[in-house]
């Protein structure tokens, strides 16, 4: 049982006809354990499993019943904590919430192969990657060659030969941001002869 009331001791007389009878009553108070204190837990999708107990701060005891670890944690998702003390079986009395908010890692997609003209003033670079791909990245000219305007790469007077550019996608932390590489041909036009 809990008791919720100031420690001490405490007496209790009755009276009758027979005589007063006292008895005392000792009253020990034991301290409700401490849950901790309110938190959130920014992760991101790929991360390893996360340890909830450190969130709920340095007050937060030790013991009681973890939530499985094959349990997966949702995206939004307030989650609850209390102790429970196991000798006087009184639980906090407060429970303590653990919100967890989930990003996701992006994705900056596989570089494919792109050959182009050096005549082509009008290349789309997103077709160098397969397609999966996380939309609102940026794409870098990592050769500085050419002129670069958002996904569209002008090769006009671009000499022939490789060059690369990639195409970075920001996370949200914790996350890592996802990068890729690509490799586009700039190759002569053909001459048919005369």
């Amino acid at each position: 049982m809990c008791i919720r009331d100031r420690p001490g001791s405490y007496i209790y007389s009755l009276s009758n006809s027979c005589g007063t009878f006292t008895s005392e009553v000792v009253v020990t108070v034991t301290q409700a354990p401490d849950a901790g204190a309110d938190s959130t837990l920014i992760t991101c999708v790929v991360d390893n499993p996360t340890d909830l107990f450190g969130l709920l701060g340095n007050s937060a005891q030790t013991g009681g019943t973890l939530l499985d670890s094959t349990v997966d944690l949702v995206d939004g998702q307030m989650y609850y904590a209390s102790q429970t003390d196991p000798t006087s079986a009184c639980e906090s009395a407060i429970r303590i919430g653990v919100m967890v908010i989930i990003y996701q890692s992006p994705n900056a997609g596989a570089a494919v192969p792109l050959a182009v003209c050096e005549n082509d003033n009008n290349v789309d670079l997103f077709n160098a990657l397969d397609g999966t791909h996380d939309a609102g990245g940026a794409w870098q000219n990592n050769d500085g060659v050419g002129s670069l305007t958002g996904n569209v790469f002008d090769a006009t007077g671009v000499t022939p030969g490789s060059y690369q550019f990639t195409y970075l996608v920001t996370a949200s932390p914790p996350c890592v941001d996802a990068q890729v590489i690509i490799t586009l041909e700039v190759e002569e036009p053909l001459n048919p002869g005369s």
